[in-house]
């Protein structure tokens, strides 16, 4: 916050007001630049009912992000600006719903071909993907399970690898279709399938967020060992 000069009033600011009253500031300043950006601060703190320094506050912490781009906008007359808008990367702050399509798609799958022909597809699917990882993946066995790790990371999975007295496992924090995978189990089957074959372990699904357990835990068959 700036320092104020002697005597002048501290500046109380309210927090954005959405319409719907909905998230935090930060994610009603990003809904606003969604709907009407680029915008400048003092456009923003106006959309909201709100000062301009709490807007601006939250700007600085959504460009650090990677959310918020700004660019100056410089004026026939006066200062020039900074106006803000979104970056590719917001996208991810919205809901896309894609898990209830994914959902309808998989309930229409199922009606026209039965679950034969989910598990058909899954088997594709399993096949070109793995096809893909392991062409793409390092060859160190740790350094390839880390890899592993990242890349179910970047696809939402929040991954990890953990050790422990139990040997190794592939951990899941999040799974972006427990809502399917719980009335279809076989997406877990051929996910620790996928794990397995790519990794060149035995792959065992511990525990799974779609029965009820707070994390997937892919209990890998032995501890990787480097230069093997």
């Amino acid at each position: 916050m700036a320092p104020r000069a002697p005597g002048q009033a501290a500046e109380r600011p309210q927090a954005p007001r959405p319409a719907n009253g909905d998230g935090t500031p930060a994610d009603r300043i990003a809904e606003t630049l969604r709907l009407k950006g680029p915008l400048t601060a003092a456009e923003i703190a106006q959309e909201h009912g709100c000062g301009a320094v709490a807007v601006r506050s939250q700007l600085r912490n959504l460009e650090a992000a990677g959310y918020v781009a700004r660019n100056t906008e410089r004026r026939p007359v006066g200062r020039p600006v900074s106006r803000y808008a979104l970056t590719g990367n917001a996208d991810s702050l919205f809901p896309k719903r894609y898990d209830l399509f994914s959902s309808h798609l998989v309930d229409a799958i199922v009606e026209e071909f039965g679950e034969e022909g989910l598990v058909r597809i899954l088997e594709r699917w399993e096949e070109d993907l793995h096809g893909r990882l392991d062409a793409g993946l390092p060859r160190d066995p740790e350094t390839r399970l880390e890899a592993l790790a990242r890349h179910q990371t970047e696809n939402g999975f929040m991954a990890s690898v953990r050790s422990d007295e139990e040997g190794v496992a592939l951990v899941e924090r999040n799974c972006p279709i427990v809502a399917i995978a719980a009335r279809y189990p076989q997406f877990c089957r051929h996910e620790a399938s996928l794990f397995g074959r790519t990794l060149k372990w035995k792959a065992t699904l511990q525990t799974c967020q779609a029965t009820g357990d707070a994390a997937c835990v892919f209990r890998l068959g032995r501890a990787p060992r480097k230069g093997r």
